[in-house]
Order: structure tokens, then sequence, then C-alpha cells
């Protein structure tokens, strides 16, 4: 595997040759190689003289080294770097300036790749290792947030896959401090920088946040929550958010256009609703409406692991089995000749799996519950599918006995109710009857009319 400086973004390629190659730095350290250069600096591979061990050696550019504030800042943010102790953020062992001038910082030199490489070669990796990779990072960031410690460069190019001595992945970030001296470099004429160096600026411009690329209000912890929901999005959809040819235009896309919904870029995945929202709130353009600091978003991600599945793979994603398709393609068509064949006995079919391409195979064979870091909680697999075989019967709850006298009661109810209103009827019926066929009263005699007298 290529070998990189964990303090450096981009390897070196052509690098001319190095007056500094052999030099003692400081008398202690012997500079044997050029391994990596960048916006800030070049990365050499060292030698420690007392110890014998191999370190990596960041030396600040000389254009940079006449500008004290550039001087002090690199020292000031070396110091903060050297408080960070954790497993998933660089270990820096020394710092400081030589004799002959030399600002230099010493670092852990580790064998692997980039997370930026490992992308562009093999895709995005199966969402169970995605939402691991990310719990690194962020637990990385995190330690560095809860010293104090804003790294305000975060994209894939600065964060290191590399291997433990016992052969396990290991996660490292990188690079503290850095954007710090690159905002030297954007101040100044950038038409005098170098290939590496644009390539440099334009892969951090990918993944500032909308405050930084305005320059309207202090870095904190939430520039880096912005860059984190970024690198999010970009595990678990393959995807970056904003897709444009011209960095104007992505610049434009950060200040004014939402991130696109996740589905819409991976249409093969299902993300729930909380994993959205996540995502959708540390993209904010409001850095006041993000998450505070990466505690909040492990806090918050910690939370939507133990409720729900956070992603799911559909059929179409699946990685199909070759064994079982030649089995398909050697049934014969004529059933007669099938009813000849034994049929082979499936066994039940085991749940949804994540797909796994080539590129992530050869990470350790582990579950994600072995593969969480610390303070982080497992992700829950997921579920198993109900079962489709109609020789399979589902029991059923009976009906307890309570609801069962109820029913009765009810049933008894009505019944009453239809009798006493069926008796009402008749009998009004009945009185009707009676009144037609009553003999109507004789009419009264009339009284004699007067007769008129005679005469």
């Amino acid at each position: 595997m290529e070998t990189l400086i964990v303090a450096e973004t981009l390897p070196a390629r052509h690098v001319p040759d190095d007056p500094l190659v052999g030099f003692r730095l400081d008398g202690r350290y012997t500079l044997e190689q050029v391994i990596g250069e960048g916006a800030t600096g070049r990365v050499y591979r060292a030698r420690q003289e007392t110890t014998g061990r191999q370190v990596a050696v960041k030396l600040l550019r000389e254009e940079l080294l006449r500008d004290e504030a550039s001087v002090r800042r690199f020292q000031r943010e070396a110091r903060a770097a050297c408080r960070i102790n954790h497993p998933n953020a660089i270990i820096v062992h020394d710092f400081g300036r030589s004799p002959q001038g030399h600002c230099f910082l010493v670092t852990e030199l580790i064998e692997g790749e980039t997370l930026r490489q490992r992308l562009d070669r093999d895709g995005p990796p199966p969402p169970e290792r995605a939402l691991w990779l990310f719990c690194e990072v962020l637990a990385g960031v995190q330690a560095a947030h809860e010293q104090g410690v804003v790294h305000r460069d975060l994209h894939p190019g600065n964060i290191f896959l590399c291997r433990s001595p016992s052969g396990e992945e290991r996660v490292k970030v990188f690079d503290f401090g850095g954007a710090r001296i690159l905002d030297a470099t954007l101040d100044t004429d950038v038409t005098g920088v170098g290939q590496l160096d644009l390539r440099q600026i334009l892969m951090s411009i990918r993944y500032l946040s909308p405050e930084r690329l305005q320059r309207d209000r202090q870095p904190d912890p939430r520039g880096d929550v912005y860059a984190l929901g970024l690198i999010l999005f970009e595990l678990c959809t393959g995807h970056y958010p904003f897709q444009a040819a011209d960095p104007l235009q992505v610049m434009a896309m950060h200040l004014r256009e939402p991130p696109p919904p996740m589905h819409l870029l991976a249409p093969s995945r299902s993300f729930s609703p909380a994993l959205q929202g996540l995502v959708m709130a540390m993209l904010a353009k409001d850095p006041l409406l993000r998450p505070r600091d990466a505690g909040e978003v492990a806090q918050r991600l910690r939370a939507a692991m133990e409720r729900e599945t956070l992603i799911a793979v559909h059929e179409s994603e699946m990685v199909p089995e070759p064994e079982l398709e030649m089995e398909m393609e050697a049934m014969p068509a004529d059933e007669s000749e099938a009813e000849t064949l034994p049929i082979p006995q499936t066994a039940t079919e085991p749940p949804l799996q994540a797909p796994v391409e080539a590129g992530w195979a050869g990470a350790p064979d582990r579950t994600l519950v072995d593969l969480q870091p610390v303070g982080v909680a497992p992700v829950r697999a997921l579920p198993p599918e109900a079962p489709s075989d109609p020789g399979v019967r589902v029991a059923q709850r009976r009906p307890s006995a309570l609801w069962s006298v109820t029913v009765a009661l009810l049933c008894l109810l009505g019944g009453a109710g239809a009798v006493f209103a069926g008796g009402t009827l008749l009998y009004r019926l009945y009185l009707s009857m009676q009144t037609h066929h009553t003999v109507p009263p004789e009419p009264a005699a009339r009284e004699p009319e007067p007769q008129p007298l005679s005469p």
C-alpha cells in the first residue's frame, strides 16, 4: 500500500530532488525521503536518532517562514494537536523550530491510504461499514473538540485508513489545524502556487462550511459538523451532494442550495427519517441550527441507532449467488422431465444483508458490534423478513373469556330489545284494529218541528 504522511493530504508525485534529504533536523531527526507535499509544506520520512523509529516530519514552506503570524499559528496549532490523545486521531510526537529556522511537526508514520483514495477506487462501502467508518471519524473529531481544537479542514483526504499490528483496520483523522495556515495562502495570489497546492485548495473548498466561505464568523466546532455531514452523506449514498464542474458553482451551492434528499442519489437504499434528519441538520446553512459539536452529533446518532435500522439495502443491490443461478439454469423447462428430477431442499432464507464490494472485502471479517468505537452504541441489524411460505401457519391470539362474555351479553341485550320493540309494535297494531271495528253511536232523536196555527 502507498505510504502517506498523516499530517498531509496529497501523496508526493514527481517530487524533484530535495536538498534536505539526508539532512539531520535539529540534531535529532534524519530526513530520508520525500513522501508528501501540500499547500502548507513538504513531508518526509525520517528516522529519530535517539530511538531509531520511523516517523513523519512536516516542514513549513519557506514562503510561510517569512510570515511570523503563520509561524506562530503553526506552533499554536501544533501545541493544540499534542493535547489530543485518542486512537482515532493522529499522534503528534514533537514540534519546534530548528536552529536553521525550519518549523517542523513530527507525527507517527503509518501505512495505508486515505478515505478519498478508497472511495474513488472501490465506491461506497456497505451500509454497516459506512456507519462504522463515520463513527470512527466522529470519535476522533469529538476528542479534538473536547480539547478545544477545531479541525477546519475535514474531508476524506484527511481521513486515513491503516492497519493495526494485529491486522485490524483503523481510522485516523489528521492534519489538525492545517486549514488555519491554508488561509494565509488563500489571502495571497493563487496563481503563484503549484499544481499540488491548487488541488489541495479545491479539495478543501468542497467541504468548507458557508460561514467559512463568507468569512463572517469566527471558526467553531459547527464548521467541522458541516464537513462531517458531507462526509456522512457521501459514505451513505456514494455521492457528493453538491455536483458541479466549476468550483465557484460548488461554493454557490454551499451558500444557497439545500442538499438533495439522500434517496434520490441512492435509489437502491432506504434511509430512516432519523438519519436523514440528522444529516440535514448537520448541513444547515445557518450554523446555529446545526449540532453544536461532534459530541452532540454522536449523541443523536446513538439515539437513532437504538431506535431503528438506519440504512436498508434493496434487493436490486444485493450480490447474486452464483450457485443458485446455476441451479436455476439447470432446471428443465418440460414439466414431465421435471417430475423425474429431485427437487433440491433450500434452507430458510437468511436476513437481508448488505453487499460486500470488492474493495471493502479486504477489511477484517467482524460484525458491526465488534467494530463499534468506544462511546457509540452498536447499529441494529436489519430485521428478518416475514416467512412467505404458504405452508407456514402463523399462530393467532385466541379471544379471552371476558371478551366472549361481553359479546354474549350484547347479543342477549340486542335480542331483548328486539322482542320489546316487536311487542310494542304488535300492541299498537291491536289497538288500531279495535278502533276500526267499534259500532258508531246512534244519532239523537230529532225534535218535531212546530206546526203553524190554523186561523
